[in-house]
């Protein structure tokens, strides 16, 4: 069982969090909040729908699944 995986992705979590409430906070105060949090939210949209495709197509079209 490899703990520095785990530890990276905590890490890379943690990061990833602390920009993200830094962006809303420079946001907030600069009045375009809402403008910014739809932007966000359609580009993590389409993050996870090319993620979902990848997966896709590089898991059940490999040979691992289907055999």
């Amino acid at each position: 069982k490899e703990l520095l995986a785990m530890q990276i992705a905590s890490i890379h979590n943690l990061a990833f969090y602390l920009w993200l409430v830094g962006e809303a906070r420079k946001h907030i105060i600069e009045g375009d909040f809402m403008h910014w949090k739809k932007a966000m939210v359609e580009q993590g949209e389409d993050d996870f729908k090319k993620n979902i495709l990848y997966l896709f197509l590089t898991k059940i079209y490999s040979s691992e699944l289907i055999g």
